[in-house]
């Protein structure tokens, strides 16, 4: 297992991988001492968090990513690869969204919340594009502060959040 630094508008990303796969996105927090320091395994990676942190538009099923998780959880994140740069939805738009998928008359917004909140690759699937109902900003695992910072940097008006 891999790892490199790479400093951010929101901290020190910690990008972990296994040399073919980006598997996991700390924030802040150091590597443990299992892993291996290698940036040219990111390279890709990289400039693709160059591009994003610029301000281009850049979309997640570039990079080869291996999402570890429940069968739910890795079904919500590929949902949220869907949702286009500068756009947001809503915790109970994507509950609908796989309840359709799963064939079920309906599925709990609070369990998308619950899987999104486990997102291992944080700014590539997009968790910072979900809002809770009636135009508030809901949760973010990295704190609102840096979801209103990610939200700016896709030009995306936060002044409509609250």
């Amino acid at each position: 297992m891999y790892y490199t630094l790479y400093e951010s508008l929101i901290g020190t990303l910690t990008l972990i991988g296994d040399g073919t796969f980006l598997l996991k996105i700390d924030v802040n927090t150091p590597p443990c001492r299992e892993l291996i320091y290698k940036p040219d395994v990111f390279k890709d990676v990289i400039d693709w968090l160059d591009a994003y942190f610029a301000g281009k538009k850049v979309n997640p099923n570039t990079l080869p990513l291996k999402m570890i998780g429940t069968p739910f959880q890795v079904s919500v994140w590929n949902l949220l690869t869907r949702i286009p740069y500068g756009e947001v939805t809503t915790y109970g738009a994507l509950a609908n969204e796989i309840a359709k998928e799963r064939g079920m008359i309906k599925m709990s917004a609070q369990a998308i919340g619950n899987a999104i909140h486990e997102n291992p690759l944080p700014i590539i699937i997009p968790c910072h594009r979900v809002i809770a109902k009636n135009n508030r900003l809901g949760g973010y695992a990295l704190g609102l502060d840096n979801k209103l910072k990610l939200l700016a940097i896709e030009k995306i008006d936060i002044t409509l959040f609250h």
